[in-house]
């Protein structure tokens, strides 16, 4: 019995590493979507675009134009701040 519970216990401690390294990655591969306002128009599809307190400097990946003070949908692929766009207007 002390051999089971030992083992029992050794795969307890390799599962409580390894499923949070895992939901890491897990939240690293998908798309967030958040509202965000137009603060300015930068011109050529790209916008000045204020997301949750911070002002990002946002290209569109669609055609429409939008105004300062216009609510959009700013995509960020794969979590990367970095790589944040707009794909339309927010309903």
């Amino acid at each position: 019995m002390e051999l089971d519970e030992l083992a029992v216990g050794v795969i307890a401690k390799e599962l409580a590493k390894a499923i949070p390294a895992y939901l890491e990655k897990a939240n690293m591969s998908i798309a967030i979507i958040d509202t965000g306002t137009i603060s300015e128009v930068l011109g050529n599809q790209i916008y000045k675009v204020k997301v949750e307190g911070t002002v990002y400097t946002v290209p569109s990946a669609v055609s429409d134009t939008y105004s300062v003070k216009q609510k959009v949908l700013v995509m960020q692929p794969l979590n990367n701040r970095r790589k944040k766009y707009i794909i339309g207007r927010a309903v």
